[in-house]
């Protein structure tokens, strides 16, 4: 977390959903033929970068909201949240943040104040600044559709960061994570994973890689090493 003053890791969703969760808290109707991912990596359209999170939403519904992993932060001290976001809905939609301090208690003195944020067409940067509930925190984006029946929003570049302002988007230089045929990791036993991981730098870097895979009882199960090089300008390297 030092090496960059924004605090959020993959902000810009150059790793895809790497750091980032689902917030439990939801409510949706849907057939079976609305089945899918509420939210996915969209690589046609970004605010920054090569990507962005393409959010799906559906009128009267709180869906699976994407949400930061925690965050380290200083207790009572003053953040400001920033963020590009656009819609495709004809009409003003609303994108609201929302989130939680340390212990996972919905109560007032952990609860991140959220924010409620009318979405255009274009992309626009939002932020507003508050003061960190707790020394650990997360933030969640939710949308909010009162006019039709399905749109799409599209979330990039987020940041969080010390001060009463937003600087200008910044992220760390460097990611690695877990790649595997399901956007979310989790199978059923004996399903095939196809596991690899997946390295995106700012500026071309080579290194080295050292990694053991343990199972649930604790058990180390594999373990090696391999050597990386990546292009830079976040270009993925799978391996």
């Amino acid at each position: 977390y030092s090496s960059c003053r924004n605090v959020v890791q993959n902000p810009s969703f150059e790793n895809e959903l790497a750091f980032w969760d689902y917030r439990t808290q939801s409510r949706i109707e849907s057939t079976a033929s609305e089945a899918g991912d509420f939210f996915t990596i969209d690589s046609t359209t970004a605010a920054n970068g090569r990507s962005s999170l393409n959010m799906k939403v559906r009128k009267n519904q709180n869906a699976c909201a994407p949400v930061t992993f925690a965050i380290p932060s200083e207790k009572n001290a003053e953040y400001t949240l920033s963020f590009y976001a656009k819609t495709d809905s004809p009409t003003p939609l609303r994108l609201c943040t929302t989130g939680h301090g340390q212990g996972g208690k919905y109560s007032g003195d952990t609860m991140l104040p959220g924010k409620s944020f009318r979405l255009s067409n274009e992309w626009k940067r939002y932020s507003y600044t508050f003061k960190a509930p707790s020394k650990i925190l997360s933030v969640a984006f939710t949308a909010r559709l009162d006019s039709q029946d399905v749109a799409t929003v599209w979330l990039d570049a987020v940041q969080m960061e010390k001060g009463s302002k937003f600087t200008e988007f910044a992220q760390p230089p460097f990611y690695l994570a877990l790649k595997t045929t399901r956007q979310d990791n989790l199978f059923q036993p004996g399903e095939e994973t196809k596991a690899a991981f997946r390295i995106v730098a700012e500026k071309p870097c080579e290194g080295t890689v050292v990694y053991r895979v343990f199972d649930v009882f604790d058990k180390q199960v594999s373990s090696g090493e391999f050597s990386f090089k990546t292009a830079g300008s976040f270009v993925p390297t799978a391996i």
